[in-house]
């Protein structure tokens, strides 16, 4: 960079006690009378200080005007006095006194230069600076009604800092002069606010410039990108930037926050709000974009970011009177400069829409697709270029758009299918964010507006996410099918995906699979991310200990949790307060009523119990329907390992049983348990011992298994001692605030409320103050794919419950 644009930078940064400023810009409809000019003001003096700056547009009509003024004509006159008289309305509405009486005498010094100019007929020639008026006048109307109001405003023509490197490519800035420029008047408009025309520049020789379609908020990112300003906001008619044409649907949602990314896309797209090159000065920028309504100012609009994001925000946008030239290139290379010159054309003139493929079959055929009002405008570039036309049709545009969107299956499936249900014949093309189809139809407002609405409902259903399609999660699918017919508050919920340990598989709407893909941690993590749907629900089916680690994940990025499984549940206090945390912060349901105890109120009576002050001095019981099974069944006429074996094809143990035999799964429940009543318990506080010898869970399953005869022996000796003592074998957990947690095989009296079980029950024994002489007993089934499923049932409906009352997105 040249040493003139380095000084210019740092005297625009030493010169500001807070250099960094804000840009505002007000587009034409919001200057439209002279009430719009007041609330604009009002809106100025509210907002901004003396350090920052405004840009503006001419007022309503006054450009269209400006431009027939600029063709001969015998309405010149006629077109003129329209100017006149609109000007003149905008000053007497707005000032008074001097203020008013200045602005008049030079509108009538304008006016008089025009109708020199048409007299001479000089219009053609000088074009340029008869439409520059429209924001000259603009600027200073608005500061005239800033100072009569009291606040310190000037303005300045942007035609004496904003320079452009040649006036045959007016878009081209030269961001080191125009620095320079800009310093030298920035240092005469000390602690004034600046208003600055929009629309025009100037080049070397002093021309003026015009910068082509939304030359006005061009103009205000490119202010912005040189003072290195905070924010730029482009007022306007609209509240934002819509996910899809509030003109046409009129409940369509505003986005409150945009990757720039996105918004260029939609640029591209042929969105009304914003041009591409809108956009390009903030691409390195530090300035933040945001979209606001001068009708509507209380509202927060769109904010337009330069950041990374996750976000899995789709828009649906159309684009009516498209032109398709079909272009038949010579090789591959050609192909590809060809698409990179049509691309830099687009760019530099402000094409209103521009989207160029390749044919699937036939990479050097091209397809260009550009609107109706620029058809004349490519048909000089293709004949310049020498291009031969094979074909020309007429058509529109439907696109989905959303950030990294081949990542993300279920936008893409979503606007397939419903693309096959229409009566339309159509193509498909890709961006990087966008799916676009083109449709032989020349306008498809209806089309456009009933896929949003489809799109809309879709995404409004409450997505579950099954991990672990074993007995729990096979039983759980099952339960939920029967379900859902019979009750109507399922309706929304849907089954978008399930995995097991090495595939996942997506799921449509009708309940079929369209796609399988692997399953690894960050693939979990990417699908459930980037599905489109408000709420989002991921059941835990699993034992997996890796899909526990991803628990804070999914709760930060607000999605709720109905785990079966225990690990994250009875993990660390540390991590365990971290969760839930996390379930607060982002206002989400963790739901742990399956981790213990199946179907049984074990939670719901825990927190009853603690919440309404009766202190819990014992928690007691037999908490696995597994263990309890093998030890209710077992007689001197079984095989130990052989229960064992049925146990699991019963569905009652983990996959590898060896889990409940060492204890772990039943400390976990003890920890769990003691976790709801209040009380900080952690794995490793409690003294676990297992049903059989630790030495013989030790080593491979082929290890276990060799052992079957040992355990056999082994368990059959104890079975016996306890018959001998005329006392029963129990697999007991305990706890004792401050002074005792275990889990180990014990011999209890036949009297002994833990004894009085059916095979596979569960049974917590809890004493409290109240509950002391007669601790109070809860008992039932605690094993099984049915009772857990059901736990998982119960817990999925009080989700929805919550996403129901919570209504829209988070």
């Amino acid at each position: 960079m040249s040493s003139l644009a380095f000084n210019s930078k740092d005297y625009l940064a030493a010169n500001d006690s807070n250099h960094k400023q804000q840009v505002y810009k007000f587009g034409g409809s919001s200057l439209a009378t002279y009430r719009c000019y007041k609330k604009v003001a009002r809106l100025i003096e509210k907002k901004l200080t003396t350090d920052d700056w405004v840009v503006v547009s001419a007022s309503g009509q006054t450009t269209d005007w400006l431009y027939q003024l600029c063709e001969p004509s015998e309405d010149a006159h006629l077109i003129l006095s329209k100017v006149q008289h609109h000007q003149v309305a905008l000053i007497e509405g707005c000032l008074s006194g001097s203020f008013k009486d200045s602005l008049l005498e030079q509108l009538n010094q304008d006016i008089e230069r025009l109708k020199h100019l048409i007299i001479k007929q000089y219009q053609s020639a000088l074009s340029n600076d008869i439409i520059a008026y429209g924001e000259v006048w603009s600027a200073r109307l608005l500061c005239a009604q800033l100072e009569q109001d009291d606040f310190s405003a000037s303005w300045l023509d942007a035609r004496q800092f904003l320079k452009v490197l040649s006036h045959s490519q007016a878009t081209q800035v030269d961001i080191e002069r125009s620095l320079h420029h800009l310093a030298l008047n920035k240092r005469a408009r000390q602690q004034r606010l600046t208003i600055v025309t929009g629309f025009i520049a100037s080049d070397a020789e002093g021309a003026t410039v015009l910068l082509g379609r939304n030359g006005s908020d061009y103009s205000a990112t490119l202010l912005g990108q040189l003072l290195d300003a905070d924010q730029v906001t482009i007022w306007t008619d609209v509240a934002g930037i819509y996910q899809f044409d509030p003109n046409l649907y009129n409940e369509a949602n505003t986005i409150n926050q945009l990757p720039q990314v996105l918004a260029s896309e939609l640029a591209r797209q042929g969105s009304p709000v914003l041009h591409k090159k809108t956009l390009d000065p903030l691409q390195d920028a530090n300035s933040q974009l945001c979209v606001r309504s001068t009708f509507v100012p209380e509202q927060s609009g769109t904010k337009v970011v330069n950041l990374e994001s996750t976000s899995n925000e789709a828009i649906i946008t159309h684009k009516n009177e498209l032109i398709n030239y079909t272009l038949q290139l010579s090789n591959d290379l050609e192909a590809q400069r060809f698409i990179k010159h049509c691309q830099d054309y687009s760019n530099l003139h402000g094409c209103k829409y521009f989207q160029i493929f390749r044919d699937g079959a036939n990479h050097t055929q091209l397809e260009l697709f550009i609107a109706k009002e620029d058809e004349d405008f490519w048909k000089d570039y293709l004949t310049f270029r020498s291009q031969t036309i094979e074909n020309i049709k007429t058509c529109a545009s439907l696109s989905i758009i959303s950030e990294d969107i081949n990542n993300k299956p279920y936008h893409r499936h979503f606007f397939s299918e419903h693309l096959k249900q229409t009566e339309y014949t159509y193509k498909l093309y890709s961006t990087a964010h966008a799916h676009v189809a083109i449709i032989d139809s020349p306008s498809i407002d209806k089309l456009a507006t009933h896929s949003y609405q489809a799109w809309s409902k879709y995404c409004s259903h409450i997505a579950i996410f099954l991990l672990g399609t074993g007995n729990v999660g096979a039983t759980w699918q099952d339960l939920f099918k029967q379900l859902k017919p019979q009750q109507p508050e399922l309706s929304k919920a849907l089954l978008v995906f399930q995995a097991n340990s090495k595939k996942i598989t997506l799921i449509d709407e009708k309940g079929q699979a369209f796609e399988e893909q692997q399953n690894y941690a960050k693939q979990l993590k990417s699908l459930v991310n980037n599905a489109p749907f408000e709420h989002k629900v991921v059941i835990d089916a699993t034992a997996n200990e890796d899909i526990s680690d991803l628990y804070e994940h999914w709760l930060n990025n607000k999605n709720h949790i109905v785990c079966a499984n225990k690990i994250s549940s009875s993990s660390t206090q540390n991590n365990y307060k971290k969760l839930l945390k996390a379930a607060s912060d982002n206002q989400v349901l963790w739901q742990q009523n399956a981790t213990i105890g199946a179907g049984l109120p074990i939670n719901y009576a825990l927190n009853d119990l603690t919440n309404s002050g009766n202190n819990i001095q014992q928690i007691r019981g037999v908490f696995s329907g597994t263990l309890s099974w093998l030890l209710s069944t077992f007689d001197e006429g079984n095989s130990f390992f052989e229960l064992l074996q049925k146990a699991k094809e019963l569905g009652y143990t983990e996959p590898d049983p060896r889990l409940d035999l060492s204890g772990t799964d039943v400390a976990r429940k003890l920890v769990i348990a003691a976790r709801i009543a209040g009380f900080n318990l952690d794995l490793n506080d409690i003294d676990v011992q297992p049903l059989v010898p630790q030495h013989f869970l030790l080593g491979s399953t082929d290890y276990f298994n060799e052992k079957r005869n040992d355990i056999d022996h082994w368990f059959k000796e104890q079975w016996q001692e306890a018959q001998q003592q005329d006392k029963v074998l129990v697999y007991e957990a305990k706890f004792i605030p401050n002074q005792t947690a275990y889990t180990r095989l014990v011999l209890r009296d036949s009297s002994d409320a833990l004894v009085q079980l059916s095979p596979c029950d569960n049974i917590f024994e809890i004493t409290t103050q109240w509950y002391q002489e007669n601790p109070l007993i809860i008992r039932g089934p605690g094993a099984g794919k049915e009772v857990t499923a059901a736990a998982v049932q119960s817990d999925l409906n009080q989700v929805i419950g919550h996403a129901t009352r919570q209504g829209g997105k988070h």
